[in-house]
């Protein structure tokens, strides 16, 4: 039987919990009780009349118990009558507040959210259900069990219903197949392919026993996070993109430039034939989830991410670069449940995506972990990964001449960590007509800004920061970018970059600003629904400090910015990865167009939000 506790108010699946509860739906209050005393049945009835006094002035003061008025004790002749009525009260009452209590749970568990297990539960059938749960078992045969028996118990209550999509995140279990663990999930969740797997270094989410679990490298864990959305919801569609899959798009183009069309009669070809590709005919989705295979190439990853902006530009793309795997099972670094889709990554390094539903928009917040230091740079030499010179000096001058102007903190900091390099992000659509846009991906004449003026507009946003590496000829290497060749034939002669460094402090500040931010934008919205849940993907360097440091009470990063925000109710799932996939700043699903990139260095959230009222995003 599953028991109800009157310390947390949750489903305990016949665990222990340090409180009193009921069994069945029948009140049993005593020592012992099994499955309706938790682990203060082992204590002595005196501390478990204390612990319903307790209770019971909580009731009172909720108003579940302000019906338990009439069970004050009256006037006593005698000290003895007096504790026997007392006593005689606080029995009566403590049963009529497990019975309060009783009757909640049920209606909760008809109609109600189950905090300690990171789920979202809404009031009808015609809401979704979030679902965020980790397992720690050393097996995994045992961790998908325990999962799928979560997930079967979450859908009571909704005969037929399945779960629309997930994502499944393996960490530390270096000796399984990962296609294994995903399929079998698969399976048992009947998302019918729609399920991402993803390797990370680290994870966090609700466990079944509710409390906040986490997986690293050396704990092995397997966590969930998936939706079930209401009957007649259109379906989430996977995919993966690589090499052979970029050649079938290219012919796909090249077949539609053929037909004869009248100049500005159709979009151009190249977004109909990403849609064509990936399926899509009716409503443009508004939210999409990548992970990248660490040994993609940088063109695949661009040309992927650029095809998929074009094809959905209002679509907020949100996810990240799954953990670094030896080369005999790198090909494994993100699957999809479907065979069809998971046998494309056999020798394939590419991307792996979900097409999520029209009815479901992501909003994403970037903040990044670092804060500018020394003055802004041009990058004047480089070469691949390699760059020679910096301002015209050797890179290596450049470095020491601002370390030597940096403040003692700076100074601190820099010891700590050493430099990161900023590299100016892409430009930001402004102008949905094309008239006063200067990106040269519209081909616009108007004159570009002025580099003072660039300088003046600069926020942490316009960086996707990257790790440096000195090498012994005064030249550094930039870590997961390839700046290809500095000067270049055609175009300026030199690159925006920012030096910065690794600050947990002003990275905290910033990620408060940046919800305050987002909460402004929610503000201009028509309309805004509650969020049903959240994905954060940390960078793996700021997630293994926050890791360090959470023995003296701090928790992972984003965790407590979204639960000030949302409330203690919102599920919040979070991953390490070694590079963040979303558009700079803040993005909203279905509202604005923005470039998506790929982040380092940042910690990305994602706030999924849940409205079948609008469909195109064009409209």
């Amino acid at each position: 039987s599953r028991a109800a506790c009157l310390k947390c108010t949750v489903p305990m699946a016949g665990r222990a919990c340090g409180g009193l509860g009921y069994g069945a739906g029948l009140p049993s209050i005593g020592v012992g009780a099994g499955a309706g005393v938790g682990a203060a049945g082992a204590a002595s009835t005196r501390k478990a009349i204390v612990a319903i006094e307790g209770r019971l002035r909580y009731w009172r003061v909720h108003g579940a118990a302000r019906s338990l008025d009439a069970w004050e004790a009256p006037a006593a002749t005698s000290q003895g009558q007096a504790r026997g009525q007392v006593r005689s009260a606080v029995s009566a009452a403590a049963s009529a507040a497990v019975l309060a209590l009783g009757a909640k749970h049920r209606s909760g568990r008809r109609a109600g959210t189950s905090r300690c297990r990171g789920v979202q539960r809404r009031s009808t059938d015609q809401e979704p259900i979030f679902m965020s749960m980790l397992s720690q078992q050393t097996d995994w045969r045992s961790a998908v069990g325990e999962i799928s028996a979560e997930a079967k118990y979450q859908l009571r209550g909704r005969p037929g219903s399945q779960w629309s999509f997930g994502l499944a995140v393996v960490s530390g279990h270096m000796g399984a197949s990962l296609h294994e663990i995903t399929q079998a999930l698969d399976a048992q969740l009947g998302t019918g392919g729609a399920l991402l797997g993803v390797v990370s270094e680290g994870c966090h989410s609700m466990q079944s026993d509710g409390l906040r679990g986490h997986s690293g490298v050396n704990s092995p864990g397997l966590m969930l996070t998936a939706v079930s959305l209401p009957p007649g919801s259109e379906k989430a569609k996977p995919f993966y993109i690589g090499k052979p899959e970029m050649l079938q798009i290219s012919q796909i183009c090249l077949r539609l430039q053929s037909r004869n069309t009248v100049r500005g009669a159709e979009e151009p070809y190249t977004p109909r034939a990403w849609r064509e590709f990936l399926g899509v005919h009716g409503n443009q989705p508004r939210g999409l989830l990548l992970f990248v295979d660490p040994l993609a190439s940088k063109y695949t990853v661009s040309s992927v991410l650029a095809g998929l902006d074009l094809a959905f530009p209002k679509a907020t793309k949100f996810g990240g670069v799954c953990a670094d795997l030896p080369p005999s099972s790198a090909c494994l670094a993100a699957a999809a449940g479907s065979p069809a889709v998971a046998a494309k990554q056999i020798g394939n390094h590419g991307v792996a995506g979900l097409l999520l539903p029209p009815c479901l928009s992501l909003h994403s917040i970037v903040s990044a972990g670092t804060t500018r230091v020394g003055p802004e740079l041009r990058v004047t030499l480089a070469d691949g990964q390699v760059v020679s010179k910096l301002n015209d000096k050797p890179a290596a001058e450049v470095l020491a001449d601002v370390s030597k102007d940096a403040g003692p903190l700076e100074r601190l900091l820099l010891d700590r960590s050493g430099f990161l390099l900023g590299l100016e992000a892409p430009q930001q659509p402004v102008d949905p007509n094309k008239s006063k846009e200067y990106d040269d991906l519209w081909g616009s004449s108007e004159r570009l800004p002025s580099y003072d003026n660039l300088q003046k507009r600069a926020i942490s946003s316009d960086w996707l920061v990257r790790s440096l590496e000195s090498m012994p000829n005064d030249s550094v290497v930039v870590r997961r970018e390839d700046l290809k060749r500095v000067p270049p034939r055609v175009g300026p002669s030199w690159l925006r970059a920012q030096l910065h460094v690794r600050d947990a402090t002003k990275a905290q500040e910033e990620l408060q600003l940046m919800m305050q931010r987002y909460l402004g934008v929610r503000m201009m919205m028509s309309k805004a629904p509650a969020p049903i849940g959240a994905i954060v993907c940390t960078c793996a360097s700021w997630a293994a400090e926050a890791e360090a440091t959470r023995e003296k009470g701090h928790t992972e990063v984003g965790y407590d910015e979204l639960r000030e925000v949302w409330g203690q109710q919102l599920p919040i799932t979070g991953l390490s990865t070694n590079g963040e996939i979303a558009p700079p700043g803040v993005s909203v699903g279905g509202v604005n167009k923005r470039w998506t990139t790929r982040q380092g260095h940042t910690s990305s959230c994602c706030i999924m939000v849940y409205d079948p009222d609008v469909h195109d995003p064009d409209a």
